[in-house]
């Protein structure tokens, strides 16, 4: 009678699955979405030559997005990935769609850049899209625009200088690219993308853009593209311009983080401007004034320090003690 006893609560037990998966279903914690925004800050028109759209002019960009922590704790272990490709529109250059984020901590933000072609269509749309997650299951989103719209080569689109990329580089080096954009007038509406490439042959890959800043802006222009700005290649213009048919000068510095051990790159910097109702990109585009001289290999590695040890005495006696110097 007691193994008829014992048999029964056994049964009783493996008999309900459905009461053991509700169990289960509050036990388990799903993972919260993450208190993320994911903003674009880049400009949404892709530029091609208005006469020659498959042979002159860019034909490729750096998209960024603003990663903001908007909750009241740090997040860590953060990852971006871009997607929402298609028509032509696609990334250049070995860039990698997933960038590692990091930390971030209460309200900090971080811009992540990626690098992209695209065809020598007029009018080409996609809306690419910016998934970020904490590795544990916690994700935010975010989303923008990019058209392929047929632009004039013009001086007010920004004539460009730029020094050169970095005389040497070691694998992990920072290097910065300074790169002066030439402007006319403008009005109240209009704007400006300030790129440091246009090839999509630059392999952003190995060459990984990590920031931008802003180092100096003529008086007339500071007002529109404010010196000291960080992260962000596109300006709207609030006031208008004065002083006729004058130019004035903006320069910026480009950081990129060298990835890639040996490897050379010319990055051929252009910038556009809404002007007049029309967009216009740089005359000089690709014509080799003021581009800068490819990166050399870096140099091979080679120790900077030797270790060495010496004892004060070569025998100790029983119980004795020894002093060594490193």
């Amino acid at each position: 009678m007691r193994t008829l006893v014992v048999l029964g609560l056994l049964a009783g037990l493996t008999a309900t699955p459905a009461h053991a998966a509700g169990v289960a279903a509050r036990n388990r914690r799903l993972p919260a979405p993450l208190s993320l925004s994911v903003v674009q800050v880049s400009d949404s028109a892709l530029t091609l030559d208005s006469n020659s759209p498959a042979t002159a002019g860019p034909h490729a960009m750096y998209v960024s997005y603003r990663i903001t922590n908007t909750s009241g704790a740090s997040v860590a272990n953060l990852s971006a990935t871009l997607a929402g490709f298609g028509g032509g529109i696609a990334l250049a250059g070995g860039q990698s769609a997933t960038q590692y984020v990091g930390t971030l901590a209460a309200g900090q933000s971080r811009t992540v850049f990626w690098f992209i072609t695209y065809p020598s269509t007029f009018g080409v749309r996609n809306v690419l899209s910016v998934s970020v997650s904490d590795g544990a299951g916690g994700t935010a989103s975010g989303s923008g625009p990019v058209t392929t719209l047929s632009m004039i080569s013009a001086q007010a689109g920004g004539l460009t200088s730029s020094s050169s990329i970095g005389a040497g580089a070691v694998v992990g080096q920072v290097i910065p690219l300074d790169v002066t954009f030439q402007f006319k007038g403008w009005k109240a509406g209009d704007t400006f993308n300030l790129q440091p490439a246009g090839n999509a042959t630059f392999p952003a890959g190995c060459f990984q853009l990590v920031r931008d800043s802003i180092t100096s802006a003529d008086a007339n222009l500071s007002s529109v593209i404010v010196p000291g700005t960080t992260n962000q290649t596109y300006f709207v213009a609030s006031v208008s311009s004065v002083g006729g048919g004058a130019t004035w000068n903006v320069s910026v510095r480009y950081l990129f983080k060298y990835l890639c051990s040996g490897t050379t790159a010319t990055p051929l910097p252009y910038s556009n401007e809404l002007s007049g109702g029309q967009l216009k990109y740089s005359a000089n585009y690709g014509s080799g004034a003021g581009v800068p001289a490819p990166i050399p290999p870096a140099p091979s590695p080679s120790a900077s320090f030797a270790l060495s040890k010496t004892a004060s005495a070569s025998q100790l006696p029983n119980g004795g003690s020894e002093t060594y110097t490193v």
